[in-house]
């Protein structure tokens, strides 16, 4: 059954909020809850939307988030800023999908804070349909011929200037307050990267449901967490950190990284990855990540049981090809690091699920374990091929631009 998605900030008045929710198709209702912009968490509705009153809102709000509201309340408040924050280059990546290009550019046309542009990264296109979007909406336009996600990223971040780069996915919608929470992160010259939220844009189909609610979603919960790498309990670990349709970094930062990895995420034989890479990376350089829940996009999951299916093998071959890089990267001890993280990872996919799923208390149906398994099973074939593919295309590159040297050398 489909499941109509709302917001309700406590601070406004609470009756205009709810003649509004009313208005909203009858069914299954669940209301993002905020304070003063700061999400607290979802509150489950149980009535139809145009039998919610004020007061049984209020109950429902106790029952079920008190404890973060009298949390929430208890801490200073620090309002975003709409100006007076570092600059922001906003790299959007996308690939011969100009209806979601124009839906993310729309939601990025209404932040509030104002110290930004847009970087628009066509990747591979195969006609101008990307680019008109891009010069209706009057932001920079970039084509990096090269397929690959991460490719398209490092093609971002060559055209960006601002010292802060952000990145977000053509199917991702930016809230309104995205960039001042982002902006807020980097509270210190030692944060090198901000993440933040990511919810769900519809919940219209069954799958889109169980991606969210069973497998878990994209969300890393509604607390705010600074994680400092120099404690190393928490490096080989990034996929709490955040997600690539929500993450900001510090350009040095990237830049002394030498950009993400090509191997890797969508578009390669590695399906995924670049995310947590650069997440693993940041940890590398002892730098501090912070993740803020209000820095929020909502992300459009996959509608069908096949596309789904798709999703959670490339998961599984994208983050055993971040674990086989990683331990091809690093020496010594830390390799040994990097395998029980691997293994921990993978004992809990293979082992838990499955043993879950023959005790019938696993929810998410055997094919898609199998799917993400499978995946897992292939990344070492596909990170190989991933690799040949990059000196393949790195020494075309070489040929082609020692050619053109050559030509203009000779006066050609």
């Amino acid at each position: 059954m489909p499941v109509a998605l709302a917001q309700l900030e406590l601070d406004d008045r609470l009756g205009e909020q709810l003649r509004a929710l009313r208005a909203t198709r009858n069914g299954a209702v669940r209301i993002l809850v905020r304070s003063r912009g700061w999400p607290l968490g979802w509150l489950q509705v149980s009535s139809e939307p145009r039998q919610l009153r004020p007061e049984a809102m209020v109950q429902a709000v106790a029952a079920q988030l008190a404890p973060q509201v009298w949390a929430h309340l208890s801490q200073p408040q620090q309002s975003a800023p709409t100006n007076g924050g570092p600059e922001i280059d906003v790299v959007v990546c996308t690939r011969n999908r100009p209806r979601d290009l124009e839906h993310s550019l729309t939601a990025l046309a209404a932040q509030r804070y104002r110290r930004y542009r847009v970087i628009v990264v066509d990747n591979a296109p195969t006609d101008d349909a990307t680019e008109q979007v891009a010069r209706r909406f009057g932001v920079g336009y970039v084509v990096e011929p090269r397929p690959g996600l991460d490719n398209a990223r490092n093609r971002g971040l060559a055209a960006a200037t601002a010292p802060i780069v952000a990145y977000t996915d053509d199917d991702a919608l930016a809230d309104p307050g995205w960039l001042g929470a982002v902006a807020a992160g980097f509270f210190s010259d030692d944060v090198d990267c901000v993440t933040g939220l990511v919810l769900p844009s519809e919940l219209e189909t069954v799958d889109q449901i169980l991606f969210e609610d069973v497998y878990g979603g994209m969300g890393k919960g509604f607390c705010e967490r600074i994680i400092s790498f120099r404690d190393r309990r928490a490096w080989y670990r990034p996929h709490g950190f955040g997600v690539g349709a929500n993450m900001a970094f510090r350009r040095a930062a990237l830049e002394q990284m030498e950009g993400f990895d090509p191997r890797l995420d969508t578009g390669t034989p590695t399906g995924g990855g670049g995310d947590l890479d650069a997440f693993q990376r940041v940890a590398e350089l002892e730098g501090t990540v912070v993740y803020r829940p209000d820095a929020i996009v909502s992300h459009r999951h996959r509608r069908t049981r096949r596309a789904l299916q798709r999703q959670l093998f490339d998961n599984g071959r994208g983050y055993g090809a971040f674990y086989l890089a990683t331990f091809a990267r690093v020496r010594g001890v830390e390799r040994l690091r990097v395998a029980g993280a691997a293994a921990h990872w993978f004992f809990g996919l293979l082992v838990v699920r499955l043993a879950r799923k023959l005790v019938r208390r696993e929810r998410l149906p055997l094919k898609l374990i199998l799917a993400e398994i499978a995946g897992a099973t292939v990344a070492p074939f596909c990170l190989f091929r991933a690799h040949r593919l990059r000196a393949a295309s790195d020494t075309t590159a070489a040929a082609v631009t020692a050619k053109v040297a050559a030509d203009a050398s000779q006066g050609r």
